[in-house]
Formats: structure tokens, sequence, C-alpha cells
């Protein structure tokens, strides 16, 4: 599954906020979340992460922040602090923002949200990874005006106020550390596979010679991608040739009774052609070939000679062995002859080959 880690990449990309003081800046060295103390609570942050590569609908196997920790606000044992999203399609960067605006932005953040509670003491130059956050992506590539490429601030927060005094978590900022700003790492699937390799698995042809239409059905079989698929999606399936797409050339009983005899000839003189392509099964001229698979082209059968069982011979072969064409080409225009015939060759020594 793709992976990918986006990094806030300027100044106005992150911000800091301290609620009930109506504090706001975007040059802040880091980013922060908890409680300073009594009197200094209520900290939170918000990061803006661009480019976030990720189709529209995407299934996300896996989201979550990763903080660098620096020297200071690392105190406090009981830490208690919120992550959440702007639910916007392509949020905007906080370079024209105040505290007032940001609270308006922070109050229509997703309605899924995760909380890292209760966060250990820190130590200075780790990367920390914050939990699973994937519902909160999830809920922003799921919006209609999505798109690939679009931009997603993070807030990272505790304006509930749910931490001890002197319980506040801070990592470097952009502005604080360029190379060690918040990250944003996102394991995601898409519905569809880009690449995808199908196996044709049957061809049946069929020629309706009242109405004089050809059709043609193609069975595929198992669809495999580097990462699956669902398992509605991998079953068999069967692709019809829409009349508006049927060859025009099939349209006389000569014409079928050539495409018989062309194919015995194929068999007794060659091995048939494979299909090359599953487009050349459905859209292409049919083959006049024996159907084959495109894999695995079928090869004249071993046996010297077939054993003719009445009861199957189909009633569209018997109409094509009475024609008078058929009659001058071979010799015979029943089942019935042919058997005749096939006794004589054997007793001459002769080889006859009829494919059913």
């Amino acid at each position: 599954m793709p992976t990918i880690t986006v990094q806030v990449a300027a100044s106005a990309d992150d911000c800091w906020r301290r609620l009930d003081a109506s504090l706001f800046n975007t040059n802040n060295v880091v980013v922060s979340a908890g409680s300073g103390s009594a009197s200094f609570n209520q900290i939170g942050s918000g990061m803006r992460f661009q480019g976030v590569a990720i189709p529209q609908g995407a299934t996300i196997a896996s989201a979550y922040l990763q903080i660098r920790r620096e020297a200071g606000n690392a105190t406090g044992n009981d830490c208690n602090t919120r992550i959440s999203a702007e639910d916007v399609d392509d949020a905007g960067d906080f370079s024209g923002d105040d505290a007032a605006s940001f609270d308006v932005r922070w109050a229509t953040r997703t309605t899924a949200k995760v909380d890292w509670d209760g966060i250990a003491s820190w130590e200075s130059g780790i990367w920390y990874n914050s939990p699973e956050i994937k519902t909160v992506i999830k809920e922003i590539v799921d919006r209609v005006g999505w798109v690939s490429g679009n931009d997603i601030v993070i807030f990272w927060e505790d304006f509930d106020d749910r931490s001890d005094n002197s319980a506040v978590r801070g990592g470097a900022s952009y502005d604080g550390d360029t190379a060690t700003a918040p990250k944003l790492v996102v394991v995601y699937a898409t519905i569809f596979p880009t690449d995808a390799i199908t196996r044709v698995t049957n061809i049946i042809h069929r020629y309706n010679r009242k109405e004089q239409v050809y059709s043609m059905e193609v069975s595929l079989g198992e669809v495999t991608t580097d990462f699956g698929l669902p398992e509605w999606l991998s079953k068999p399936m069967v692709a019809v040739t829409p009349k508006s797409e049927e060859p025009a050339t099939q349209k006389t009983v000569a014409d079928e009774v050539k495409k018989v005899v062309e194919t015995e000839r194929s068999i007794t003189q060659a091995a048939p052609t494979p299909v090359s392509t599953a487009a050349d099964l459905l859209y292409g001229t049919p083959p006049t070939g024996p159907s084959v698979e495109a894999t695995a082209p079928l090869q004249p059968p071993i046996a010297p000679e077939p054993i003719i069982d009445i009861a199957k011979v189909s009633e569209r072969t018997k109409d094509i062995m009475a024609t008078p064409e058929f009659k001058k080409q071979w010799g015979y225009s029943s089942v019935e002859e042919l058997k005749k015939q096939q006794q004589a060759n054997k007793k001459e020594k002769k080889f006859l080959w009829w494919s059913w």
C-alpha cells in the first residue's frame, strides 16, 4: 500500500494558540498542547500539510502525527489532548488569521476526533507518534470536493482543559527547526487498482442462424493486484458483445459454413492462433479458428479419430452439414454418412478429421 509523509513546510503553516487568554501567533518555535499551569492553560496548535496526495475516497489503512520533542514543554503527569482536522476541501495557511478567525476554523473541525491522552514525559530529540487518526483523515478525503494534492490542517489541542496543571507536551515548529517540523504519515489503498492482471478463462462463440446474429462471451478469471481487491470484484465475470458491435460479415449460412471449414483446416494443418488481448475478444473480428484461451491455445488431439456421439451433435452442426455447400466441400451431409466414410477410410488407412 502507498505511504506518504508530509511535513510542515512554511512558517505560516503552523500556529500556536492559548484559548483562555486569546493568544495566537504563527512564529512560535514550538507546537504544543496541554496546560502549562493553572494560569496558563488550554493550549493548542494547528498544523497545515501541503500537497497531500491521496485519491478521493481512498481507504485509509493508517494515519498518525509525528512530533519531535525539543527543549522544555515536557513536565506534568496527566497530559490529555485531542486531534481533529479542519473540515474543508482544501485548507489554507494561517497567515491571515488572528485568535478569533482561528477559533472559527477550529469550530468547523471534523466529526471524527481522536484523544491523545495520558501522554508520558517526553525526552528531547525523540520523535513521538500520535495514536491512530485514520478516521480523521478518512473524513477529509471522503469529501466530494477533495482532490489528491489538496492541503489538510490538523488541530492538536487541549482547549477543553482536561490536562493537569504543568502537563504540556511540545515539539519543534517550522520556525523552531525546519528539518524537524511536524509530520503527517498516511498509509492508504485506492478502491480500484491502477495496474491489474485479468486472466481469460473461457470464450464462447454463438451464432443464431435464424436471426443471423453472431455473439461472443468472454469469461474472466480473478483480477490480481499488489494489494488485493474486494471479493465481489475478484469473482469471474461475463461480457457479451452487444448487437451494435456484432461483425457485419457473419450474416449468411454460407459464411458460417466457411467458418466451420476454416476451423477444420486450422486443426488439420496447424495449431490455432491464440487471441492476444481481452480487447480483441470483446471488440475485434471473431477468430475463424476454434475457441481458445488467450494464455493456452488448443492443440490438435493426440487421438487420430474422434469418437462420434450422435446424441451430442448440436442442431446447429446438423443444419450446417445439411447445406449444399457443406455437401459439395466434404462429400457428406450427415453424421451417418461421416461414420460410413470413416469406416471406409479405416480400411484404406486414410485419415479424416472432424472437429465438434
